[in-house]
């Protein structure tokens, strides 16, 4: 029906004729070729939508050592892979208001400034306890007079239901194996104190 309704708004504007019961003929014209342009697109980022949602979820999903995501990370893997930030923050904080990702802000407080990691596993999290608000600006204050350094980082992590991380895990194991494996490979990298120092 919605087809159909696409069909005849070509007609409409010229675009297209009707050239028997269930065929059309298409009319070249640089409305028209512009028109399948834009089309094209439109069609090749809904087409791209699944595909990134797959990624995402099996990213954050994924079986074994897990691990919780810097934002940036994220962002940037997916960058990586031909999606645009504004798309990834977009998809990001709607699977966050459904409930799908759990974002968490974290504080570093160090002797000297330092990148926050990109990655933290589950196992580190014992190593980190909550902070109330006003605490927080208390710690800072803190900081400031002993001369520490504050690093603040939100960080992601998955909480998909299965029927939505299994296949997306399947994804990544079929189709992005070589971005897993690589991940894999860095975030080991760092927690074996090869990048970065507790």
């Amino acid at each position: 029906m919605l087809v159909d309704k696409a069909l005849a708004e070509l007609v409409a504007r010229g675009l297209v004729d009707r050239c028997g019961e269930d065929r059309y003929c298409f009319h070249v014209s640089a409305q028209s070729d512009e028109l399948c342009q834009k089309l094209f697109a439109l069609y090749e980022k809904v087409l791209a939508r699944p595909q990134k949602e797959l990624l995402v979820r099996g990213l954050l999903s994924q079986p074994g050592a897990r691990y919780l995501w810097r934002v940036s990370k994220l962002v940037e893997v997916l960058g990586q892979e031909g999606f645009n930030s504004e798309d990834a923050m977009s998809l990001v904080d709607e699977e966050i208001s459904k409930g799908y990702i759990i974002k968490v802000r974290i504080f570093f407080v160090a002797r000297v400034s330092f990148v926050a990691p990109p990655f933290i596993p589950y196992y580190r999290i014992a190593d980190f306890r909550n902070v109330e608000t006003d605490e927080y600006e208390q710690l800072k204050e803190q900081c400031r007079n002993l001369g520490l350094s504050i690093n603040e980082e939100h960080y992601l992590t998955g909480a998909y239901p299965p029927e939505l991380s299994q296949p997306a895990v399947q994804y990544i194991e079929k189709e992005k194996r070589e971005v897993q494996d690589r991940l894999r490979d860095e975030a080991f990298r760092q927690w074996q104190g090869l990048t970065y120092m507790w």
